[in-house]
């Protein structure tokens, strides 16, 4: 059944490449442009199919905005020491949080920490990945999620923290 579906594609395929082209043997002679406006852009609008509408902008309420990491970040998940904090975001129900961080320790060396942090608190990891200077880490507990990444650049790792409480 799969061998027959696959047939079926490749011979439309063939077909809609073979169907007849009315400019073809025209040279010179360009087509009519019919519609002269520019396509919208995917990222714009209300039903942008890269953000939940849920997270459309003006709709996220944050508690706190700003370059440090306050008190109220959640203590689900540490806060990788030594680095310089440039950006910080909480929600205002306190059910989220990311961090974006600075640090000069290697991505092994922050997965380390991560990993040895998530056994202790019972945390499952969901996806791991290290592809030379580059860390991506998952968590899961319950329904709650923490994501994790490490990227080394120029003036260190960049290390972005996420979580998501959701109980």
């Amino acid at each position: 059944m799969c061998r027959a579906g696959l047939i079926l594609i490749l011979i439309l395929i063939w077909l809609s490449a073979c169907s007849e082209d009315k400019d073809t043997g025209r040279i010179g002679r360009p087509g009519a442009i019919k519609n002269t406006e520019l396509p919208e852009s995917p990222f714009a609008g209300s039903t942008d199919i890269f953000q939940p509408p849920a997270a459309e902008t003006g709709k996220i309420r944050y508690a706190f905005s700003g370059t440090t990491i306050p008190e109220s970040f959640p203590r689900a998940l540490p806060v990788y020491t030594p680095a310089d904090p440039t950006a910080c975001r909480i929600l205002q129900n306190n059910r989220g949080a990311i961090a974006v961080l600075l640090t000069q320790d290697p991505p092994a060396k922050i997965e380390k920490f991560y990993l040895d942090h998530f056994r202790k608190k019972g945390w499952k990891i969901k996806d791991r990945m290290m592809l030379g200077n580059i860390l991506s880490l998952l968590a899961a507990r319950k329904s709650d999620t923490i994501s994790i990444s490490a990227v080394e650049g120029e003036k260190g790792v960049t290390l972005t923290l996420a979580i998501a409480l959701n109980e």
